[in-house]
């Protein structure tokens, strides 16, 4: 925000806030030349081939028995 706020940065856009919502009263709002985005900045035209993409290649792998990638690890906390 200082960095927004003193012109040092031009610009930015977040698409994620340590709290969230983000609340009313946060000072993110009042930044200057700031864009925020509700978890949307990944939304593009590719976006659902990707997604599909990946839903096959992971049926895939479950179904020839193979290794998983992108599984959630609850011991690490993801």
């Amino acid at each position: 925000i200082c960095a927004l706020e003193k012109g040092a940065l031009g610009g930015a856009a977040i698409d994620v806030a340590e709290t969230e919502p983000l609340p009313a009263d946060s000072p993110l709002w009042r930044a200057p030349n700031l864009f925020i985005t509700p978890h949307t900045s990944a939304l593009s035209d590719r976006l659902w081939k990707r997604q599909a993409a990946l839903l096959v290649e992971l049926l895939e792998r479950w179904f020839d028995g193979r290794e998983m990638f992108n599984r959630v690890d609850l011991a690490r906390g993801y």
